[in-house]
């Protein structure tokens, strides 16, 4: 039987108030947050990722061989997840991401809570609302010769030629970052050509509502 679960996503831009959202709400249901940031994954990156105030708890889980830790955010009493999963040196791709956050998600929703999930990297929330069936993504590395001349204006061009809804999600940060840009193109590419963005077959299913901080209507 699969199981229908509530999830509240929080998404947007660089500094539009999803961090101070997402902790009020999960304050106020009461709720716990996954994070949806592809680099505040990343341990010992925490200068212009903006983590905000993360702790680290003694409270951990373990989704497909991972143990994950949660952090309490912000000062308060609000756990947080898949912050500082990784080292800077290791791959963590959006099929690591979306067989975490599947995991972590039934596990809140088990211990009766809501899950609120926030970030600026748009793959990572379409994954998951839409059930990519995904397998590792590993790098093209002929692929990734190719574009090595291309300028960010280019990359990100032809991202959104290949996913335009990913591509207007990325923050002004990422549309001039050629490595993200190409990984992104290279995930697009793969997805088109081997899984063209197939339904998983999930024991959950996923009821989200979207909200945006601080967009004009």
């Amino acid at each position: 039987m699969i199981q229908q679960i509530k999830v509240i996503m929080v998404v947007g831009p660089t500094a539009t108030g999803k961090s101070d959202l997402a902790v009020k709400l999960a304050q106020k249901f009461p709720g716990e947050i996954i994070n949806a940031d592809s680099r505040q994954v990343y341990k010992l990156m925490d200068i212009g990722t903006n983590k905000g105030k993360i702790k680290p708890t003694n409270f951990q889980i373990e989704i497909n061989g991972y143990k994950i830790s949660a952090y309490e955010l912000e000062n308060t009493e609000v756990l947080g997840w898949l912050f500082n999963v990784v080292k800077p040196d290791q791959e963590f791709n959006l099929a690591h991401f979306q067989k975490l956050a599947y995991g972590i998600i039934a596990d809140i929703f088990k211990r009766g809570k809501l899950p609120i999930i926030t970030g600026g990297t748009g793959l990572y929330i379409d994954s998951l609302i839409k059930k990519y069936q995904l397998k590792d993504v590993a790098p093209d590395w002929e692929l990734r010769k190719k574009l090595a001349d291309f300028s960010g204006a280019e990359l990100y061009n032809k991202l959104k030629e290949l996913n335009p809804q990913v591509a207007k999600l990325l923050n002004e940060s990422d549309r001039k970052n050629p490595y993200r840009l190409i990984r992104k193109i290279e995930i697009a590419l793969f997805s088109k050509k081997s899984i063209q963005f197939s339904f998983a077959k999930d024991q959950i299913k996923i009821n989200s509502v979207m909200l945006y901080p601080n967009q004009k209507s």
